[in-house]
């Protein structure tokens, strides 16, 4: 088993996280059958490659069993740090796996029994773009937020999903059926042939008419959301194709034009709106099986490494027997039989003098003596942590300590590296007798900081793949990528919000306050609807919405408004009995709300009846969204109370008074403790009677975020605390050059928002090093 080193945080050139993060592509149907062991399986004849050079790094970082690439025409055993040129097949065999990395885009993971093209890699200069092509098997992807025209594809021949940032599984096991299904994130559909990629690409610059076209034929392709999966075979593709051609073939004629012509722009418009239904029944969602989920779960294993520090390989003869290749033209040589020696001409006769006679024969000459077999000496290594990986000449051999043989006056080259720690690299010139060498990693938790407003942020930040997103208090939407690099701002009429938090569905962006609702697309920064907010839906603290099975539940004060993810379009409204101020949360097919009077109600998603209403004395609670653990739910009033309920049974388990307070933030449970802030102080309640666990934390600035069996809260010195979260000690701190005022955890990591409308990426392992 090989791997490579891992020491970078997720590269974000873009986080559409991509689970992969996550999607998935899974053919259905029956088995694939396993190769005889003596045959090896035929080549592949890979697609021609749409870009002319492979300037996008495509790099083996790890493989597990019998895993071959063909190259030029060649076979080869994959090593890792191959790099691979376009049109490089990889075929992987029973039992076996491989993971690739593509730049900062995207980790593969080329799964057992598969065979798998690399269709395209971006040009220099230009946005990182990949397409690969399934021939058959399996693959897993994570794949960070794509930017702008940057793009990753999975092409089979029913269809191509491109991916918005995610994570996803692809199994084709026939040639007609494949199974798109995602964890995290969204994947677009659309089907083969379809200039999509063209479209969008040499749509940039264009107009803002020709921006909104693209936009209509970007809502009109199916979205596979999380947690859902779509089968298409050749008939449903046929059907996506036939009603895509038209629209999409004169939308690319409209984009290369040097001035649109509007009555095209408004025929577009009506053709793509029809092209959507059928694009909707034509691939009809369904809930993720648990065959998918559990080809899903390598996903999480998944990690960008750092490219530059991989030491690269070249590709080695395959040994044994080698795949088959069908010779090509150039290839096959026809071989004749060689022709008879023809007879030399007698040569001409001359007097010679005579031979001298021959040597006397000489002693047999001593044999050499026999080179002996090179010293070897043995090579000890530690690392401190103990956890950290430990790599020998480029290839990942252990954790924590390592030894092994090797020959005397051979150089090695030895890596450590662990996430939240600064690499460590020597080189050992082996002596005779014991070579020993430790290294210490130094704690390197800040993994990126950047400014993200010219005033402070508001309460709650959103991410999602590489992307970040924060809204402040003047109700300015930004987007980054994780490094720093901004991709969009959207300036929205809620000013002033106090504390609206942004949410992320579907590859949108949702977010409200005191005057309008917006919904913007998060690769692009389009904004995909604006709705003035009624004096019952508006609230200067935001309302949020919940997300379920692909829908968004708002609060409107005397009804929920469901509207669709992948849209922001009304699906339907729930009346409510009483008024309500919260923010609702999802327990699996109910919604959980609390009443002005305190009452927390069931609410039945499909039918929209009240299926329980339990009394409590936690009144008038604002903005914030009740913490669901299990059957088990707890909010806040306004002020002092908060109150635990059990949802099945539904009846208060608890209710616990914080003293005059005003409660605001959303509670936030961690194993069988919920926390809460108030003001500066940090308050730990038990999940089953309510009872503290510890004196309120003071100086408290954010709420506190669980992560790796850690709380961690932002403190009003500037610092990030990591807390012990059964009694508040601090076990950990980083100085900040800030206020903390928004924590939020994401793929392991922690981003910190700050007054001083900064953003920092954190990994906790580099402050809580000593634990």
């Amino acid at each position: 088993m090989q791997r490579v080193t891992d020491d970078s945080v997720l590269r974000c050139a873009g986080i559409l996280v991509l689970v992969f993060v996550s999607v998935v592509l899974i053919g259905c149907g029956q088995e694939p059958e396993q190769p005889a062991p003596a045959a090896r399986p035929a080549a592949v004849v890979a697609p021609v490659a749409e870009a002319p050079a492979a300037m996008l790094e495509a790099v083996i970082v790890f493989t597990v069993g019998d895993v071959s690439v063909q190259q030029d025409g060649n076979w080869y055993d994959a090593e890792i740090g191959v790099a691979l040129e376009p049109d490089a097949v990889i075929h992987v065999g029973a039992a076996s796996y491989c993971e690739l990395q593509l730049g900062s885009l995207a980790m593969v993971r080329v799964d057992a029994d598969t065979a798998l093209v690399l269709a395209s890699l971006s040009q220099p200069a230009r946005p990182e773009a990949a397409a690969v092509h399934l021939e058959h098997g399996t693959v897993v992807s994570k794949v960070r937020r794509v930017i702008g025209t940057e793009s990753f594809e999975v092409r089979t021949a029913t269809v191509t999903a491109g991916v918005r940032g995610t994570e996803f599984v692809v199994t084709r096991e026939t040639p007609e059926r494949t199974v798109v299904a995602v964890q995290e994130g969204a994947v677009v559909l659309s089907p083969p042939g379809v200039p999509l990629t063209d479209i969008q690409r040499e749509a940039q610059g264009k107009s803002p008419e020709v921006q909104t076209a693209v936009g209509q034929l970007q809502t009109a392709l199916p979205i596979v959301g999380a947690g859902q999966q779509v089968t298409v075979d050749r008939q449903q593709s046929d059907r996506m194709r036939a009603a895509l051609d038209q629209p999409a073939s004169e939308l690319l004629q409209v984009v290369r034009a040097d001035e649109p012509d509007p009555r095209a722009l408004d025929e577009l418009g009506g053709q793509l709106a029809a092209a959507q239904q059928t694009l909707d029944r034509a691939v009809p969602r369904e809930t993720i099986s648990a065959q998918t989920r559990a080809r899903l779960e390598p996903a999480a294993d998944l990690q960008f490494r750092d490219l530059p520090a991989v030491p690269r390989a070249q590709p080695q003869p395959r040994s044994g027997a080698l795949p088959p290749v069908e010779p090509t033209v150039s290839e096959t040589i026809a071989v004749q039989p060689a022709p008879a020696a023809a007879a030399l001409p007698a040569a001409p006769t001359t007097d010679l003098p005579p031979e001298p006679p021959p040597p006397a024969a000489q002693p047999a000459p001593t044999p050499a003596a026999q080179p002996q077999p090179p010293r070897r000496a043995p090579l000890s290594v530690s690392v401190v942590p103990a956890d950290a990986e430990i790599s020998v000449n480029g290839r990942t051999v252990a954790r924590g300590s390592w030894s092994e043989d090797f020959e005397v006056a051979g150089r090695v080259t030895v890596t450590a590296a662990r996430p939240g720690f600064a690499p460590a690299q020597q080189v050992v010139t082996i002596r005779s007798g014991a070579n020993e060498l430790q290294l210490r990693l130094e704690p390197r938790p800040v993994e990126a900081r950047f400014a993200v407003s010219r005033v402070a942020p508001t309460g709650g930040i959103a991410a999602s793949g590489n992307r970040v997103v924060v809204m402040d208090r003047d109700g300015r939407l930004a987007a980054h990528d994780l490094s720093g690099r901004q991709a969009w701002e959207v300036t929205t009429n809620n000013a002033a919000v106090q504390s609206g938090r942004p949410v992320i569905a579907d590859g949108i962006v949702y977010a409200s306050g005191a005057r309008e609702l917006v919904a913007v697309d998060l690769d692009s920064g389009h904004i995909l609807l604006r709705h003035a907010l009624s004096a019952q839906e508006a609230n200067p603290f935001g309302h949020r919405p919940a997300f379920a099975d692909g829908k968004l539940y708002f609060n409107a004060t005397d009804k929920i408004v469901v509207r669709r993810a992948s849209s922001g379009e009304i699906v339907r409204e729930i009346p409510l009995q009483s008024s309500t101020r919260m923010s609702p949360a999802i327990w699996g097919s109910s919604l959980v709300v609390a009443d002005q009077r305190g009452r927390m109600l069931l609410i039945d998603r499909s039918s929209g009846a009240l299926s329980a209403s339990v009394p409590t004395e936690a009144m008038q609670p604002v903005s914030q969204a009740a913490a669901v653990a299990g059957t088990r739910a707890v909010f806040a009033g306004r002020r002092e109370t908060v109150a635990g309920v059990d949802l099945a049974a539904a009846r208060v388990l608890w209710t616990r008074s914080l003293g005059d307070r005003p409660l605001f933030e959303d509670p936030v449970v961690a194993g069988a403790a919920v926390y809460i802030r108030s003001d500066d102080l940090l308050f730990g309640l038990r999940l089953s009677d309510g009872i503290p666990l510890f004196e309120p934390l003071s100086g408290v600035s954010a709420s506190p975020v669980y992560l790796d069996g850690l709380l961690f809260v932002g403190h009003a010195d500037g610092s990030l605390l990591g807390v012990d979260p059964a009694n508040a000690s601090v076990v950990g701190r980083l100085r900040l050059a800030g206020r903390p005022v928004a924590l939020v955890g994401h793929q392991g990591r922690l981003l910190i928002a700050t007054q001083e409308g900064e953003v920092w990426v954190v990994h906790p392992a580099g402050m809580v090093s000593s634990r």
